[in-house]
């Protein structure tokens, strides 16, 4: 995947949406499929879940803009990432207003009103694929525990697939411009909040929203906070989005009046250059913001087991196509791994596990997040690595404190999405550990510190012990 087609000071700003006399985001129409999820393309099977699932036409008008990034761009493949993700111009330049948009969005809930959190989850989703829900995919077990509900918004790079895969059934979706996504997810926002009789969420109590997402949705999540979060109010003046947690990816975060998480992996950290894009944490009231970078993390992830009961949807035959997509090699940079070696299961979901948890008393409490290093890099901006080949520097888990493999990631074009651990010799794990059992221990000791540090939820450790426990040595 090259850095020219893959994939942010306040200066005034052009666009009416952004000023003090902010109009209300409109409410849009909203239409039920019934015969969901028998019928309905990439969607999860939540009912021995005790949740709804969902899908929904949704139709309305929203403005039309000049790209700012591959979120929203009608061909990514011409973008220059480099630049769209180190941009400090937030200003918007419309092309047309109100222009008609017609939508696919999923909507996953407790069915019981009363076992519903009030927190609401918002994604982009993922057109590789045709539209992967990828951080409900990830947190699900998180979400269905804790009973939060989830949106996904469909791509418009995906519509003609969509229409493929099920004929008749998606005849409607259309846009006039990729750019409408930017009001398609403030209007889904807007109506999750609004009680109106047409919502899905009407007898529920909706307290917050989140926009999140991962790799491309996570561009999606940072460009909609960097130049769309002032515009998106409710009717009541206040903003339809009370945080956002952008994944995977190196676009640069501005200070906005709500706070912003922003997850890298060792793959993603550099990527497109996004060392440039750092920023400090910082608990200002304007400029809550908080960058973790996880050691030994590859961006593409092996699958989470899902929630009790919930069951992922099977892509039709032949799947699901997506316009200006790029595409990947992955066999091609695995054979570049040393080897004997496997793919990175480094278990990611944990962090991000946290983050959402810490995001909620952010908001909820004003209960300010953990901070965590930087992964440390060399004059020639490469990460360092201790004498294991593990990356120093970051947030670090177990498997990285009690490392008993090297977790590395590739690097340059495609090769940076994927990664891999390489197990040491059973001579050098006893030469650490004695045995089994002090191992055991020690990943026990390790993930009930970063319990303590706030990097993960209590249920953590017990998944990290177990899987230490299934190495025998």
């Amino acid at each position: 995947m090259k850095a020219s087609f893959i994939g942010c000071v306040l200066l005034a700003l052009t666009v009416a949406g952004h000023s003090a006399s902010n109009a209300a985001t409109p409410l849009p129409d909203v239409n039920l499929l019934t015969d969901t999820p028998t019928k309905g393309v990439l969607v999860w099977n939540l009912a021995a879940a005790n949740y709804v699932a969902e899908e929904y036409i949704q139709s309305g008008k929203a403005d039309t803009f000049e790209p700012v990034a591959m979120a929203d761009a009608n061909d990514m493949l011409v973008r220059n990432n480099v630049t769209d993700m180190a941009q400090r111009d937030f200003s918007l330049k419309k092309k047309l207003s109100a222009q008609p948009y017609s939508t696919r969005i999923l909507v996953y809930r407790p069915a019981d009103p009363k076992k519903f959190s009030g927190n609401v989850i918002v994604e982009t989703l993922h057109p590789n694929g045709g539209g992967r829900s990828i951080v409900w995919d990830m947190l699900n077990p998180y979400f269905v525990a804790h009973g939060d509900a989830y949106i996904g918004v469909q791509h418009p790079s995906t519509f003609a697939g969509l229409k493929a895969a099920a004929p008749g059934r998606y005849d409607n979706l259309a846009v006039v411009d990729n750019s409408q996504l930017w009001g398609s997810i403030a209007q889904a926002g807007a109506l999750a909040k609004s009680g109106a009789n047409n919502s899905p969420f009407k007898g529920y109590t909706v307290k917050h929203l989140y926009l999140t997402g991962y790799s491309f949705t996570g561009v999606a999540a940072a460009s909609f906070a960097n130049w769309h979060h002032e515009g998106s109010v409710q009717a009541n003046g206040k903003p339809i989005f009370d945080g956002y947690i952008a994944n995977a990816n190196s676009m640069y975060n501005r200070p906005i009046a709500a706070p912003v998480m922003r997850m890298n992996t060792q793959g993603d950290f550099n990527s497109f250059r996004g060392l440039d894009n750092r920023r400090d944490d910082s608990d200002a009231r304007n400029s809550r913001y908080r960058l973790y970078e996880v050691a030994g993390a590859a961006h593409v992830t092996r699958p989470v087991e899902p929630a009790p009961g919930a069951k992922r949807p099977q892509p039709p035959t032949g799947g699901v196509a997506s316009a200006n997509q790029p595409r990947f090699s992955p066999e091609s940079c695995f054979k570049q791994f040393p080897q004997p070696s496997q793919s990175n299961a480094y278990p990611l979901h944990l962090v991000m596990q946290a983050m959402f948890d810490n995001m909620y008393a952010w908001v909820e409490k004003g209960t300010a997040p953990p901070r965590a290093p930087r992964l440390e890099t060399s004059e020639d901006l490469k990460v360092r690595k201790d004498t294991n080949g593990n990356a120093l520097g970051g947030l670090r888990l177990s498997p990285i404190t009690v490392p008993t493999a090297t977790y590395d990631v590739g690097e340059g074009d495609d090769c940076f999405l994927f990664g891999y651990q390489k197990a040491f010799s059973p001579e050098k794990r006893k030469a650490f550990y004695k045995s089994s059992t002090a191992y055991v221990e020690a990943v026990k000791k390790s993930a009930e510190q970063s319990v303590k540090d706030k990097l993960l939820l209590p249920s953590a450790v017990n998944e990290l012990v177990q899987a230490a426990e299934a190495e025998k040595f």
